[in-house]
């Protein structure tokens, strides 16, 4: 499922980088690379990747401390999916939107594209923040259930 929306993503930023003209030459990846060396979004992007390596350390944390009781949720990766599992499923899925955001903001170099760049960041952004309060409400209650000491 994941690899699916993966290379939909990567193949949807590479169609919007493709010139309006039939007579242009395409040249999707020069509007990737235009795209990534503007640093306006260099933050979002920070942020993004902390809240992505964050929620996979959080997962596996959770795998680690309490194998029986923590279940993962997402699909495509298994009820206990290994930690480079986790790892690599989650860079895979902030590169796919690093790079559909880059193609977006790439497309025309005489337009300023960087608020829809921003608009599709949102999602990937607001969908860790959630995995990432999520799993630390679970760490917490588990700790709280096997220890007692949260009463």
């Amino acid at each position: 499922m994941r690899k699916r929306l993966l290379i939909l993503l990567v193949l949807l930023a590479l169609g919007l980088a493709m010139p309006a003209s039939a007579n242009a030459a395409p040249q999707p990846f020069r509007a990737i690379a235009h795209g990534l060396t503007d640093w306006r979004l260099w933050p979002v992007w920070g942020v993004q990747i902390a809240l992505g390596a964050w929620d996979a350390h959080l997962t596996n944390v959770c795998q680690h401390r309490y194998p029986t009781r923590c279940v993962e949720t997402t699909p495509g990766l298994g009820s206990h999916p290994s930690p480079a599992r986790v790892w690599w499923t989650g860079a895979a899925w902030e590169t796919g939107f690093i790079l559909l955001e880059a193609g977006i903001d790439g497309v025309h170099k005489n337009r300023d594209l960087l608020p829809g760049a921003l608009t599709i960041a949102a999602f990937p952004i607001t969908y860790s923040a959630l995995a990432v309060h999520r799993n630390q409400q679970i760490l917490h209650s588990l700790f709280c259930e096997t220890s007692g000491a949260c009463q």
